[in-house]
């Protein structure tokens, strides 16, 4: 009964001093400095997580679920194609279409010519010749022509022809690409990763992984445990917390390295 007894006061006085050696540390530990981290070679230390991380990255794959689309940027797309409609401008009024020719007929009046030896009057309405001996003059009615164009028979007017360049539209919701009418439809652009990583853009990852914001990657990271180190003092863990505790006779060298 006293070897119990004994032995229960020894138990309980190993626990009271097991509890108390992290508050002597803390009581010990009079100038604080902060434990700077780091991570092994090849990894690289994550301040937000407080962790080291070794990335290794690959291309995604990028695909199109449905049927006839193909990657385009950050979509899908497949193209529908149209023929190409030929028109004429409105300025070119009554033109008509020909081939690729847009053909303006144009209405000017004649010119008027006399016969040989007659003149045409000052009105340009008739002609006349003038005898010089008798002064007697003669009339006659003048010929019209066409300087340009051809002579309507019916209308007797000049007719002349000018071309122009056909233009070109496309249906409703088409648009010209590459001199074809094209419609475009779009679908979502599908990713995978290999096994083992995963699909991630830059903003949902640490920027010390050097990933840009709007890049997107595969990518895994092997974990390594954080060590701390000081530039002076002696590493000590209090309250879960690394720190660097300076003796009085150490305040102006370096005191310790440890690495935890």
């Amino acid at each position: 009964m006293v070897m119990m007894m004994k032995c229960g006061a020894v138990a309980c006085c190993l626990a009271l001093l097991a509890a108390c050696v992290p508050l002597a540390a803390a009581n010990q530990c009079r100038i604080r400095e902060e434990a700077h981290p780091h991570c092994p070679p090849g990894f690289m230390y994550d301040q937000a997580a407080n962790k080291c991380l070794k990335p290794f990255r690959h291309v995604p794959h990028y695909y199109c679920a449905d049927q006839g689309y193909a990657v385009e940027g950050d979509m899908c797309a497949k193209n529908q194609y149209a023929d190409l409609i030929k028109y004429c401008r409105a300025e070119y009024q009554d033109a008509t279409l020909l081939s690729e020719t847009c053909l303006v007929t144009v209405t000017v009046p004649p010119a008027n010519s006399c016969p040989p030896g007659y003149r045409l009057t000052e009105d340009g309405s008739r002609c006349f010749s003038k005898c010089e001996y008798s002064g007697r003059i003669v009339y006659c009615p003048v010929k019209p022509y066409c300087p340009d164009g051809t002579m309507d028979e019916d209308t007797q007017q000049c007719k002349m022809f000018h071309s122009h360049p056909v233009d070109f539209t496309c249906p409703l919701g088409f648009k010209i690409c590459d001199a074809k009418c094209v419609l475009k439809h779009y679908a979502e652009r599908l990713h995978s990763c290999p096994d083992g990583f995963e699909f991630k853009r830059g903003a949902e990852l640490p920027p010390v992984l050097g990933v840009g914001p709007a890049e997107e990657t595969c990518i895994r990271c092997d974990h390594a445990p954080v060590m701390y180190h000081c530039n002076r003092g002696d590493l000590q863990w209090i309250n879960s917390k690394p720190v660097c505790c300076v003796s009085r006779g150490c305040s102006g060298g370096h005191c310790g390295l440890h690495r935890e």
